[in-house]
């Protein structure tokens, strides 16, 4: 058992169609942990974020965010979802009347109903500079890049200081230096609010950044050990 459990998932099964997809998970992420979640095309990455995320329904298991048990029902799991778990999704899911900065803050408001934007807003936009988007918070998503929307997607999951962040595909849109940047921004403000990472990711280089790797196959999460350095003969 990790010290300071985040996410514990036991006996995690999904299916679709009636075809399994996920099957028996176990996972346990601490806070300030970051995991990598690799795997083939399909083999159920995404629905495995989902399913953490309360987005899709598990047809077996448990799911406990924040010592919160998920039950998608209940009033009780929407509001620690809201509060817990911020989300950098593969397209940018923002509202396109809304400006950056609102956006940004949206879900950390609806976490907090006594809030407005400009209880966040300062702090929505200095996290927008720090991502290299300074400036940009008035502007609408149809007025930016694809690349500055995703910055814009890692302000708002670190805003409301959760305690876990989901990234699906984070960098996706980024090119390679970019795309380092943003990552190293996103791990790097996690830890300072000790905020736990689970990153699906095709990429590497990505996951060799990250505390720990998981390979998902079969439907199962295998450990994949870092590469050690090469031995000098």
């Amino acid at each position: 058992m990790l010290a300071d459990v985040v996410v514990k998932v036991r006996d995690l099964a999904v299916s679709r169609g009636g075809v399994p997809v996920l099957g028996g998970i176990d996972l346990e992420i601490a806070a300030a942990e970051t995991v990598a979640i690799s795997g083939p095309s399909g083999s159920g990455k995404s629905t495995l974020l989902g399913a953490l995320a309360g987005l899709v329904k598990p047809h077996d298991g448990e799911i406990w965010i924040a010592g919160v048990r998920q039950e998608p029902s209940a009033r009780r799991w929407a509001a620690t979802r809201l509060r817990e778990i911020g989300i950098v999704f593969q397209s940018d899911e923002f509202l396109p009347e809304l400006t950056l900065t609102e956006n940004v803050c949206l879900p950390s408001m609806l976490g907090d109903r006594s809030t407005r934007v400009a209880d966040y807003a300062e702090a929505a936009d200095e996290l927008l500079a720090r991502l290299g988007v300074e400036g940009l918070g008035a502007r609408r998503p149809s007025e930016v890049s694809v690349g500055q929307l995703q910055r814009a997607a890692v302000a708002r999951a670190v805003l409301g200081r959760p305690s876990i962040i989901l990234a699906d595909e984070p960098t996706s849109a980024l090119d390679q230096a970019a795309a380092r940047d943003a990552l190293g921004l996103l791990l790097g403000l996690a830890k300072e609010e000790g905020a736990a990472v689970c990153i699906v990711t095709h990429d590497p280089a990505v996951a060799a950044l990250c505390d720990r790797r998981l390979l998902l196959q079969d439907g199962q999460l295998v450990p994949v050990q870092h590469a050690q350095p090469a031995a000098h003969a």
